[in-house]
């Protein structure tokens, strides 16, 4: 009873976040359902930064919202682990692509500064994490 009322409630935010999207975009990427239980959105621009494991509150911890610790694993079921606003639900797949690298990305964690389109990947390590610096991108939930 909880999992289906968990799904519905994760199915009615995907439809409102698929609603935000522009339906008269020229964009050869529009939305896609690939079936029932697979749903592409519209690539959207978003800004894009990084955070690593760090035991401090700016960089929000070792352990992940969801209870992930980042010192044993960046990753989430083969998904690189990302900070999201919390408009887009727990565990929602994503694409992102950034300087021409395409990340799948799993929606694990939340954070402070995380609100409209910002988006904060996981890294392994503060040089790896300011290497990256401040970018901007695209991103699609896949599923």
């Amino acid at each position: 009873m909880e999992l289906e009322s968990t799904l519905s409630e994760r199915d009615k935010e995907i439809e409102r976040l698929k609603s935000q999207v522009n339906p008269k975009t020229t964009n050869k990427n529009h939305d896609v359902k690939t079936s029932e239980n697979d749903v592409e959105t519209a690539w959207q621009t978003g800004e894009f930064t990084a955070y690593y494991p760090a035991n401090n509150a700016l960089q929000g911890g070792t352990v992940t919202a969801k209870g992930d610790n980042l010192c044993d694993s960046l990753y989430y079921n083969g998904y690189q682990i990302v900070a999201a606003p919390p408009e887009i639900p727990f565990d929602t797949v994503l694409e992102i692509e950034v300087d021409g690298q395409l990340i799948k990305a799993i929606v694990r964690d939340r954070g402070g500064a995380i609100k409209g389109n910002k988006f904060d990947i996981a890294r392994s390590n503060k040089t790896n994490a300011y290497d990256f610096g401040r970018k901007t991108g695209r991103w699609r939930i896949v599923e």
